[in-house]
């Protein structure tokens, strides 16, 4: 009786072979281990396997990045009074999808002589690919803005600054001039911590903004009988605050210092609760005590 018994390996076509083994198989006698009648395969099995036990190298190959678009959108718009205007959005990513850029890019311009001058830029990268996600960003925003009080009114406005994924920060200037100017106003949660909300004001005003973001608490889950609820968990932040708001003569620089929590609801809304001190005496002295501030909206 034969039977014959296919061995497969990694080899090239050409040293693909077979082995037939003989058995012999008479009553209750025992199976005995056959001869190898063709031993063609092994001499190339045995010849690969031996240059892999004592000359095999491991070799990495560096992965090289490559952008691609994923998407862009842009839309541009025209009437008798403002003229011609319009922008885009890009989004561009590598391969694998752990360093991404996205850019902003319109312009405001409402005469050919402006054009330059009102270019909106915004551009930010995140890159996934280790442990600590890493963003950084930078942006520039100049144009009209309008005054929701008067529609006929409006203000020229340049903002510009730069941000991280730990560290934010950002730089503001804002000026007004003529017999009618519109006054900005200050204070609060989105500006200058510390100081009542809306409570400064101002024909001319600057401000600075740095924050430390760090986690506390990744996630936080509440277990129910029947259904179970997980928020994003809670983050920290501590921050610096410096600005001035004046109409004619310049007073006093403002500031303040101190840390807060973060508490993202359902990618809703964040929840922020900051304690600290303000700077007063144009930066020479602290606040007796600390103040507290509860707000919500999204971080700068």
């Amino acid at each position: 009786m034969f039977i014959k018994i296919t061995h497969s390996f990694s080899l090239p076509l050409k040293r693909l072979s077979f082995d037939i083994y003989r058995y012999s198989l008479s009553g209750r006698d025992s199976i005995k281990i056959p001869p190898v009648v063709n031993n063609h395969a092994n001499k190339y099995i045995t010849k690969e396997f031996s240059l892999l036990s004592t000359e095999a190298k491991k070799t990495l190959l560096k992965y090289e990045k490559e952008y691609t678009l994923d998407y862009a959108q842009s839309q541009i718009s025209t009437d008798p009074v403002f003229g011609t205007r319009g922008g885009a959005l890009f989004s561009l990513s590598d391969l694998l999808g752990d360093d991404k850029f996205f850019m902003l890019l319109f312009n405001t311009a409402e005469t050919q002589s402006d054009f330059l001058e009102n270019f909106n830029v915004d551009i930010f990268r995140i890159i996934s690919k280790n442990r600590a996600n890493l963003g950084y960003g930078i942006f520039n925003y100049r144009g009209r803005r309008y005054d929701l009080r008067e529609s006929d009114e409006y203000y020229y406005e340049k903002s510009f600054g730069s941000y991280f994924l730990l560290l934010a920060l950002r730089g503001s200037r804002y000026w007004n001039e003529g017999t009618t100017t519109r006054r900005y106003i200050a204070g609060g949660s989105w500006d200058l911590r510390g100081y009542p909300r809306f409570g400064l004001r101002g024909q001319k005003f600057w401000m600075t903004s740095v924050e430390l973001r760090f986690p506390l608490i990744d996630r936080i889950a509440l277990q129910l009988p029947f259904f179970g609820i997980s928020f994003s968990g809670l983050r920290g932040a501590l921050f610096f605050d410096a600005g001035s708001l004046w109409d004619k003569t310049y007073k006093e620089t403002l500031g303040s210092v101190g840390f807060g929590f973060r508490f993202n609801l359902f990618n809703l809304m964040v929840f922020r609760y900051d304690i600290g001190k303000k700077i007063e005496g144009n930066f020479t002295r602290f606040q007796e005590g600390l103040f507290y501030q509860f707000f919500f909206g999204w971080d700068f």
